[in-house]
């Protein structure tokens, strides 16, 4: 089966409207849960899935991404298990991602005010899913402290559903993007337009918070110039992308 074709069919599974068009060879089996599916191809077990916050996404990023977060509290802040599987958006050079983290203390923090708002009641915004329109589905089931409650969206998350997937999501640090000018033979390094000098290249590399950097090619930019610049960040830990 292909992303996209089961991208569709587990949209279909999250609106309760899934149905067979070959029913003659329908099993008395029930169909395998969408998010224990997803957690199979990412490399997870079955019981990975549970959490007291639960995400289903499925066909809302590009490429028909499908993705099952679960996350549960612990004392020293929101621990999730993430799955992504069956499409290139999952992972660089991969189709599926499988990945465990905890969630620093200022994201732990908005979790918990997010829920709180949720457990007053207030209903969040984003579109209801509707059985004639195939697309992005999401569903958010929660089971924390006494407070039980699913929410379903089609195609538009809205801000609070949509911060605390967000939230809830694996960080990506930052790109740092180097670039040079070339004032005659003096090599002046920029690092995301500050900077300038060799100097303060390295102390802005030095407490950037990823270890990705671009440096883009420059006309004019000297081989030594270069080799300066590549030996400061790969002497930092730098992965460098030549662009």
């Amino acid at each position: 089966m292909t992303s996209r074709a089961f991208s569709v069919m587990a949209a279909c599974l999250l609106m309760g409207s899934w149905v067979s068009v070959a029913s003659s060879q329908l099993s008395s089996a029930p169909p395998e849960p969408t998010d224990i599916r997803i957690r199979r191809l990412a490399g997870l077990p079955a019981e990975t899935a549970k959490g007291q916050i639960k995400i289903i996404d499925v066909g809302h990023l590009p490429l028909s991404t499908m993705i099952s977060i679960a996350a549960n509290r612990t004392a020293d802040g929101w621990r999730v298990s993430y799955a992504c599987a069956e499409s290139p958006g999952c992972a660089k050079g991969a189709n599926h991602a499988a990945r465990d983290y905890m969630l620093s203390p200022q994201a732990s923090a908005e979790v918990d005010r997010i829920l709180g708002v949720l457990k007053e009641g207030k209903e969040p915004d984003g579109s209801q899913p509707r059985p004639e329109v195939v697309g992005g589905q999401l569903l958010v089931s929660i089971d924390h402290e006494g407070f039980k409650r699913d929410y379903r969206r089609g195609m538009r998350w809205g801000a609070m559903l949509g911060r605390l997937e967000e939230l809830l999501s694996p960080y990506e640090p930052p790109i740092l993007v180097v670039s040079v000018q070339m004032d005659g033979q003096a090599c002046n390094p920029w690092a995301n337009g500050a900077g300038g000098t060799p100097a303060q290249l390295a102390e802005i590399a030095r407490n950037w918070p990823g270890r990705q950097a671009e440096l883009r090619r420059v006309i004019g930019m000297t081989p030594s110039c270069a080799q300066d610049v590549v030996a400061t960040l790969q002497r930092l830990g730098f992965e460098i992308e030549w662009k």
